[in-house]
């Protein structure tokens, strides 16, 4: 008699075990392979560089546990294979990302590094120069500037004007010494023509014209 209790109970509870363990909820097949793509992707700083994309797919994976949550394992496989396969295209594209920021990167390095060697090579040449015993000062007066003899007359022009240039007298207060040198083809200071070839004299002075004209106007 002790004998049958004692398998009776075995029997029953081997039952039990085996009903209890139907009856818990089975871990959904893709949730495991669906959170190890988001861990990867939070590590590989999708959160960062693309927060909307990274948002969505976190959310597609909470959705998918609220699901277990209610037993309602087929949503939950449905939204955590959806988390995989976002996970699995923004990971390429977060990789694209990345080498288009390396390849700006290395660009911007590239500038840096022309920017500097155009700012040392100045310096360089004034090197250079003080060795053979010359200054920068000395080389920029030794191109002298080279001065016209004439001037054709453009439109709009004005002796001032034409006084004030550099390769005349670079002074608009000179205009007098033109209109003395040009008296034969200009008969008022205020007007002249386009086309007109004026004389520009070099051996006189302002103080040297007695002309009463007025300057022209602009």
């Amino acid at each position: 008699m002790t004998r049958e209790l004692t398998a009776s109970k075995i029997l029953l509870t081997a039952f039990l075990l085996l009903w209890l363990s139907g009856c818990q909820a089975r871990v959904p097949m893709w949730k495991p392979e669906a959170c190890a793509a988001l861990d990867k992707l939070r590590k590989s700083g999708a959160e960062v560089l693309m927060p909307a994309d990274f948002g969505s797919i976190e959310e597609s994976y909470a959705l998918g546990n609220r699901f277990v949550q209610n037993g309602d394992r087929a949503n939950a496989e449905k939204q955590y294979l959806l988390t995989l396969r976002n996970a699995e295209s923004l990971e390429k594209r977060l990789a694209e990302e990345q080498n288009r920021l390396e390849e700006i990167r290395r660009l911007r390095e590239n500038l840096d590094n022309i920017e500097r060697e155009r700012q040392k090579a100045p310096e360089e040449k004034t090197g250079d120069q003080e060795e053979k015993g010359e200054s920068p000062d000395k080389t920029k007066k030794g191109k002298e500037r080279v001065l016209a003899s004439t001037h054709t007359v453009k439109r709009g022009e004005t002796l001032p004007y034409i006084a004030s240039l550099p390769d005349v007298y670079n002074d608009p207060g000179q205009w007098p010494l033109l209109y003395r040198a040009n008296r034969d083809q200009i008969r008022d200071p205020n007007y002249i023509w386009p086309g007109q070839v004026l004389r520009i004299p070099r051996n006189m002075k302002r103080e040297d014209t007695t002309d009463d004209g007025k300057p022209a106007q602009d």
